[in-house]
Protein backbone atom coordinates (compact mmCIF):
# COMPACT_ATOMS: atom_id res chain seq x y z
CA UNK A 1 0.00 0.00 0.00
CA UNK A 2 2.92 2.31 0.45
CA UNK A 3 5.47 3.23 3.31
CA UNK A 4 5.65 4.21 6.60
CA UNK A 5 5.52 7.28 7.23
CA UNK A 6 4.91 8.84 3.81
CA UNK A 7 1.76 6.79 4.03
CA UNK A 8 0.02 7.19 7.38
CA UNK A 9 -2.15 4.13 9.05
CA UNK A 10 -5.36 6.13 8.39
CA UNK A 11 -4.30 6.10 4.76
CA UNK A 12 -3.35 3.04 5.15
CA UNK A 13 -6.87 1.97 6.33
CA UNK A 14 -8.55 3.77 3.46
CA UNK A 15 -6.60 2.47 0.75
CA UNK A 16 -6.80 -1.07 2.14
CA UNK A 17 -10.39 -0.85 2.18
CA UNK A 18 -10.42 0.44 -1.24
CA UNK A 19 -8.45 -2.42 -2.88
CA UNK A 20 -10.87 -4.82 -1.02
CA UNK A 21 -13.56 -3.05 -2.42
CA UNK A 22 -12.16 -3.70 -6.09
CA UNK A 23 -11.53 -7.67 -5.17
CA UNK A 24 -15.03 -8.14 -4.24
CA UNK A 25 -16.12 -6.57 -7.50
CA UNK A 26 -14.59 -8.70 -9.28
CA UNK A 27 -11.04 -6.99 -10.19
CA UNK A 28 -7.56 -7.42 -9.55
CA UNK A 29 -6.02 -4.17 -7.90
CA UNK A 30 -2.60 -6.23 -8.70
CA UNK A 31 -2.95 -6.89 -11.85
CA UNK A 32 -3.99 -3.36 -12.54
CA UNK A 33 -0.31 -2.46 -10.59
CA UNK A 34 1.23 -4.87 -12.83
CA UNK A 35 -0.22 -3.57 -15.89
CA UNK A 36 0.81 0.17 -14.84
CA UNK A 37 4.56 -0.53 -14.67
CA UNK A 38 4.48 -2.16 -17.57
CA UNK A 39 3.03 0.39 -19.71
CA UNK A 40 3.88 3.43 -17.93
CA UNK A 41 6.23 6.03 -19.57
CA UNK A 42 8.23 8.84 -17.50
CA UNK A 43 5.84 11.16 -19.15
CA UNK A 44 2.67 8.92 -18.08
CA UNK A 45 4.67 8.67 -14.60
CA UNK A 46 4.56 12.11 -13.99
CA UNK A 47 1.30 13.09 -15.24
CA UNK A 48 -0.26 10.84 -12.63
CA UNK A 49 2.07 12.31 -10.17
CA UNK A 50 0.81 15.89 -10.79
CA UNK A 51 -2.43 15.04 -11.22
CA UNK A 52 -2.73 12.77 -8.30
CA UNK A 53 -0.36 14.67 -5.88
CA UNK A 54 1.08 17.66 -6.39
CA UNK A 55 -2.49 19.26 -7.42
CA UNK A 56 -3.63 18.04 -4.42
CA UNK A 57 -0.66 19.24 -2.06
CA UNK A 58 1.88 21.68 -3.74
CA UNK A 59 0.83 25.46 -4.62
CA UNK A 60 3.98 25.26 -6.50
CA UNK A 61 2.76 22.42 -8.88
CA UNK A 62 2.69 24.90 -11.72
CA UNK A 63 6.50 25.40 -12.07
CA UNK A 64 6.99 21.89 -11.40
CA UNK A 65 4.83 21.64 -14.31
CA UNK A 66 6.61 23.95 -16.47
CA UNK A 67 9.59 22.21 -15.86
CA UNK A 68 8.47 18.92 -16.55
CA UNK A 69 7.14 20.50 -19.79
CA UNK A 70 10.66 22.59 -20.80
CA UNK A 71 13.33 20.67 -19.75
CA UNK A 72 12.64 16.99 -18.86
CA UNK A 73 10.13 15.69 -20.41
CA UNK A 74 11.58 16.49 -23.71
CA UNK A 75 14.42 14.49 -22.91
CA UNK A 76 12.55 11.40 -20.64
CA UNK A 77 9.01 11.44 -21.38
CA UNK A 78 9.20 8.48 -24.03
CA UNK A 79 11.29 6.17 -22.08
CA UNK A 80 10.04 3.37 -19.97
CA UNK A 81 10.25 4.70 -16.26
CA UNK A 82 12.23 1.33 -15.12
CA UNK A 83 14.56 1.62 -18.63
CA UNK A 84 15.93 5.26 -17.35
CA UNK A 85 19.39 4.65 -16.13
CA UNK A 86 21.34 7.12 -14.15
CA UNK A 87 23.17 7.85 -17.04
CA UNK A 88 19.95 8.88 -18.87
CA UNK A 89 19.27 11.43 -15.95
CA UNK A 90 22.90 13.05 -15.83
CA UNK A 91 22.59 13.36 -19.62
CA UNK A 92 18.92 15.05 -19.41
CA UNK A 93 20.28 17.48 -16.41
CA UNK A 94 23.59 18.15 -18.52
CA UNK A 95 22.16 19.19 -21.43
CA UNK A 96 20.37 22.13 -18.83
CA UNK A 97 23.96 22.94 -17.99
CA UNK A 98 25.05 23.43 -20.64
CA UNK A 99 22.80 26.18 -21.96
CA UNK A 100 24.17 28.34 -18.62
CA UNK A 101 20.95 27.24 -16.30
CA UNK A 102 22.99 25.01 -13.69
CA UNK A 103 20.56 25.99 -11.10
CA UNK A 104 17.91 25.32 -12.80
CA UNK A 105 19.36 21.62 -13.72
CA UNK A 106 19.49 21.16 -10.38
CA UNK A 107 15.86 22.05 -9.70
CA UNK A 108 14.99 19.76 -12.62
CA UNK A 109 17.11 16.84 -11.12
CA UNK A 110 15.50 17.17 -7.76
CA UNK A 111 11.71 17.25 -9.35
CA UNK A 112 12.87 14.42 -11.73
CA UNK A 113 13.83 12.18 -7.78
CA UNK A 114 10.43 13.60 -6.20
CA UNK A 115 8.37 11.94 -9.28
CA UNK A 116 10.40 8.63 -8.96
CA UNK A 117 10.11 8.33 -5.07
CA UNK A 118 6.53 8.64 -4.94
CA UNK A 119 5.94 6.27 -8.07
CA UNK A 120 8.69 3.66 -6.23
CA UNK A 121 6.18 4.46 -3.41
CA UNK A 122 3.07 3.65 -5.58
CA UNK A 123 3.88 0.59 -7.34
CA UNK A 124 5.52 2.50 -11.06
CA UNK A 125 9.02 1.35 -10.62
CA UNK A 126 11.49 -0.62 -8.80
CA UNK A 127 13.61 2.02 -7.91
CA UNK A 128 15.12 5.81 -8.64
CA UNK A 129 17.73 6.59 -11.59
CA UNK A 130 17.65 10.52 -9.97
CA UNK A 131 19.33 9.06 -7.30
CA UNK A 132 22.38 10.91 -8.48
CA UNK A 133 24.84 14.55 -7.40
CA UNK A 134 23.76 17.60 -8.40
CA UNK A 135 25.20 18.93 -11.72
CA UNK A 136 26.32 22.09 -9.90
CA UNK A 137 27.17 23.67 -6.33
CA UNK A 138 25.28 26.40 -4.86
CA UNK A 139 26.23 29.05 -2.96
CA UNK A 140 23.64 30.04 -0.37
CA UNK A 141 23.07 33.99 -0.77
CA UNK A 142 24.50 35.80 2.43
CA UNK A 143 23.08 39.43 1.01
CA UNK A 144 22.30 41.82 4.18
CA UNK A 145 21.47 44.83 4.56
CA UNK A 146 24.40 47.88 5.51
CA UNK A 147 23.63 50.22 7.99
CA UNK A 148 23.94 52.92 5.30
CA UNK A 149 21.70 51.56 3.54
CA UNK A 150 19.04 50.85 6.05
CA UNK A 151 19.62 54.74 7.48
CA UNK A 152 19.44 55.63 3.78
CA UNK A 153 15.71 53.52 3.32
CA UNK A 154 14.43 54.78 6.44
CA UNK A 155 15.34 58.59 6.13
CA UNK A 156 13.64 58.21 2.09
CA UNK A 157 10.61 56.90 3.62
CA UNK A 158 9.86 59.84 5.69
CA UNK A 159 10.66 62.11 3.05
CA UNK A 160 8.24 59.82 0.57
CA UNK A 161 5.91 60.44 3.14
CA UNK A 162 6.24 64.69 3.81
CA UNK A 163 6.01 65.07 -0.26
CA UNK A 164 3.02 62.18 -0.14
CA UNK A 165 5.34 60.41 -2.74
CA UNK A 166 4.06 56.82 -1.61
CA UNK A 167 0.70 55.82 -0.18
CA UNK A 168 1.81 55.99 4.08
CA UNK A 169 0.30 52.44 3.72
CA UNK A 170 3.51 50.99 1.64
CA UNK A 171 5.73 52.79 3.84
CA UNK A 172 4.76 51.42 6.74
CA UNK A 173 5.29 47.95 5.35
CA UNK A 174 8.50 48.67 4.27
CA UNK A 175 9.75 50.08 7.54
CA UNK A 176 7.85 46.65 9.71
CA UNK A 177 10.46 44.81 6.88
CA UNK A 178 13.18 46.31 8.75
CA UNK A 179 11.94 45.96 11.97
CA UNK A 180 10.49 42.25 12.23
CA UNK A 181 12.53 41.06 9.69
CA UNK A 182 9.53 39.26 7.61
CA UNK A 183 8.18 38.82 4.25
CA UNK A 184 6.57 41.58 2.55
CA UNK A 185 3.57 39.16 2.18
CA UNK A 186 3.29 38.32 5.31
CA UNK A 187 3.34 42.09 7.11
CA UNK A 188 0.69 43.08 4.21
CA UNK A 189 -1.48 40.45 4.32
CA UNK A 190 -1.58 40.38 8.28
CA UNK A 191 -4.94 40.37 9.61
CA UNK A 192 -5.66 41.89 12.94
CA UNK A 193 -6.50 38.99 15.02
CA UNK A 194 -2.96 38.18 14.64
CA UNK A 195 -1.65 40.62 17.17
CA UNK A 196 -1.77 40.46 20.75
CA UNK A 197 -1.31 44.29 21.55
CA UNK A 198 -0.92 43.31 25.89
CA UNK A 199 1.59 41.40 25.14
CA UNK A 200 3.39 42.64 22.22
CA UNK A 201 3.72 39.50 19.97
CA UNK A 202 2.20 38.76 16.43
CA UNK A 203 1.24 35.24 16.20
CA UNK A 204 1.79 34.54 12.38
CA UNK A 205 -0.75 31.93 11.26
CA UNK A 206 1.25 29.12 9.43
CA UNK A 207 -1.09 29.37 6.51
CA UNK A 208 -0.03 32.01 5.48
CA UNK A 209 4.03 31.22 6.05
CA UNK A 210 6.45 30.06 3.53
CA UNK A 211 7.29 26.68 5.59
CA UNK A 212 3.47 26.53 6.38
CA UNK A 213 4.64 26.58 10.24
CA UNK A 214 3.10 29.03 12.76
CA UNK A 215 5.65 32.21 13.70
CA UNK A 216 5.31 33.94 17.35
CA UNK A 217 7.76 37.12 17.14
CA UNK A 218 7.97 39.84 19.48
CA UNK A 219 6.92 43.29 18.72
CA UNK A 220 9.35 46.39 19.55
CA UNK A 221 8.52 49.61 20.39
CA UNK A 222 9.21 50.88 16.85
CA UNK A 223 6.74 48.46 15.63
CA UNK A 224 3.30 50.07 17.04
CA UNK A 225 3.57 52.85 14.92
CA UNK A 226 6.91 53.18 12.48
CA UNK A 227 5.53 56.53 11.43
CA UNK A 228 5.73 57.49 14.68
CA UNK A 229 2.64 59.86 14.50
CA UNK A 230 -0.29 57.07 14.66
CA UNK A 231 -1.08 55.15 17.26
CA UNK A 232 -1.12 51.22 17.30
CA UNK A 233 0.56 48.53 15.37
CA UNK A 234 0.54 49.13 11.30
CA UNK A 235 0.97 46.10 10.60
CA UNK A 236 -3.02 45.17 10.99
CA UNK A 237 -3.50 48.12 9.08
CA UNK A 238 -1.51 47.66 6.05
CA UNK A 239 -3.67 46.33 3.65
CA UNK A 240 -4.35 43.77 1.22
CA UNK A 241 -1.07 42.49 -0.79
CA UNK A 242 -2.04 44.06 -3.95
CA UNK A 243 -1.04 47.59 -3.07
CA UNK A 244 2.46 46.59 -3.10
CA UNK A 245 2.33 45.92 -7.05
CA UNK A 246 5.07 47.90 -9.18
CA UNK A 247 5.77 50.18 -6.21
CA UNK A 248 10.06 49.83 -7.34
CA UNK A 249 9.20 51.54 -10.33
CA UNK A 250 7.77 54.85 -8.98
CA UNK A 251 9.44 57.71 -10.50
CA UNK A 252 9.81 59.18 -6.93
CA UNK A 253 12.06 55.93 -5.79
CA UNK A 254 15.87 57.61 -5.64
CA UNK A 255 18.55 55.04 -7.50
CA UNK A 256 20.31 54.77 -3.82
CA UNK A 257 17.45 53.22 -2.38
CA UNK A 258 16.55 50.80 -4.95
CA UNK A 259 19.04 47.98 -3.92
CA UNK A 260 17.61 47.87 -0.05
CA UNK A 261 14.70 47.85 -1.86
CA UNK A 262 15.02 44.97 -3.95
CA UNK A 263 16.31 43.19 -0.93
CA UNK A 264 12.99 43.53 0.84
CA UNK A 265 10.89 42.06 -1.86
Amino acid sequence: LGRYPEMSLAQARVEARKRLGEVSSGSDPAATIRRQREAATFAEMANYWLEQYAKQRRKSWRESERMLRHDILPRLGALKVDDITKRDVSAAVGVIVARGAGIQANRCLSLTRTIYAWGERNGYTNGNPALIDKPVQEKEGERTLSVAEIKTLWTSLDAFNEKQDLDPIFTDILRLCLLLGQRVNEIAGAPKAEFDLDGAIWNILPNRTKNRRAHRLPLPGLAGSPRGDQPGPAGPCVGPDQRLGGVVELPGVPREVLPALVLLF
